[in-house]
């Protein structure tokens, strides 16, 4: 799991989830969290659940090696996002329309 190290005596705290930055993140890395998290959240049944899965698992790899100070190809980071942003527009096409349910 990721450490960060505390304010206090610097001693590393492990968390559920890793905290990549302790301080302000770029906007890039914020952006790659948020797909992250937005992956897992896809349903299981969703056939773009298994896709998004190892999607998500690149997308970890790039923040841990953004978070121990590695150097990132910008264009790596830019095909995620647009891969992802892809998977979750597909993903959410399955959605049903409520308001279509409802008028039949």
């Amino acid at each position: 799991m990721g450490r960060c190290p505390l304010e206090t005596g610097g001693l590393p705290v492990v968390t559920r989830r890793p905290h990549y930055n302790c301080g302000m993140e770029s906007p890039a890395t914020e952006l790659l969290r948020l797909l992250a998290d937005r992956l897992e959240r896809l349903s299981v049944d969703s056939i773009w659940a298994r896709r998004a899965s190892g999607l998500r698992g690149n997308v970890n790899r790039v923040l841990d090696e953004i978070a121990n100070g590695q150097a990132v190809d910008p264009l790596r980071i830019q095909m995620l996002v647009e891969r992802c942003f892809e998977i979750l527009q597909k993903a959410a096409r399955e959605i049903p329309d409520l308001e279509e349910i409802k008028k039949n």
